[in-house]
């Protein structure tokens, strides 16, 4: 697997950031524009997310190791960019955040097949801060704070090309500039924390999104204190539904753990796609 640009300077990043005037942040609008209802109920939902890994409360989810290799990797870069379009190839990782979305969102409706109502529902892929880590230059300057928000129709996310996919939501990481990202930030930390109390509740709806948070490429997998490089370094999140956390493994890849009920990691194991490049390892 071919290294990606790496951004350490976190000091020298944060002075570029003071430096822009706050601009508009695509998911910051898209939160002030919807209507959550009332705060208090709002509030007790997302305790009871917290509290069970779910907002249904019931069955909570465990937590699932997706293995990829970097041979895998190098297949899916190989497989999905079609070198023949005039367009850039982008990177194996960057089309596997579409590819495992879209397999995502194609077993949840083929679970939900009786429903019509499933195939009018937005769905999201949401992203962390921490992806800057995956994204080149000078992308990764854009949205190296903040979260990504990519939405997309049902109907559409399941019948568009993968490469297609993975285009869209790359552009939405060059929509993010850094005054946007001050702007994340400063409403983030409003006095009431009522945007903090939206956001965790729309991260919350495991239904209608796929949640990354890829650290794989952060410097404390590279401690050594004596007895080598750590073979596994896990987060000590508790499993909550439809959370990704994308971390090294010692063959070099990518280890996906993931907080996913049962009837949907099985669902999962079977599904063709995936099983060319993702090992499921428990």
């Amino acid at each position: 697997m071919p290294d990606l640009p790496i951004d350490f300077d976190h000091p020298g990043y944060w002075s570029k950031l003071a430096a822009h005037p706050s601009q508009p942040h695509p998911f910051v609008e898209y939160i002030n524009g919807q209507d959550f209802g009332d705060l208090t109920a709002l509030r007790a939902k997302v305790s009871t997310w917290f509290a069970t890994g779910s907002l249904k409360g019931g069955e909570k989810p465990a937590m699932r190791i997706l293995r990829v290799s970097p041979a895998a990797i190098d297949a899916i870069a190989k497989e999905y960019n079609n070198t023949n379009d005039g367009r850039p190839a982008l990177h194996g990782v960057q089309i596997l955040y579409a590819l495992i979305w879209q397999r995502y969102v194609a077993t949840v409706i083929e679970m939900q097949k009786e429903s019509e109502e499933a195939y009018t529902l937005p769905v999201f892929l949401m992203m962390m801060c921490n992806l800057r880590q995956m994204t080149p230059a000078p992308d990764y300057v854009g949205n190296a704070v903040g979260t990504v928000l990519v939405p997309c129709d049902t109907k559409d996310i399941l019948t568009m090309p993968v490469i297609d996919l993975a285009r869209l939501v790359k552009e939405h990481l060059r929509q993010l500039t850094p005054g946007g990202s001050v702007h994340y930030i400063n409403e983030a930390y409003n006095r009431d924390g009522s945007f903090l109390l939206k956001a965790i509740y729309l991260f919350s709806r495991a239904e209608s999104k796929v949640y990354i948070s890829n650290i794989s490429r952060l410097a404390f997998f590279d401690i050594d204190f004596g007895h080598g490089k750590p073979i596994a370094l896990l987060c000590g999140t508790q499993a909550t539904e439809g959370m990704m956390y994308w971390m090294p493994n010692v063959d070099g890849g990518i280890d996906i753990q993931y907080g996913i009920k049962d009837d949907v990691y099985n669902a999962l194991k079977r599904d063709e796609v995936l099983n060319k490049f993702i090992k499921f390892v428990n």
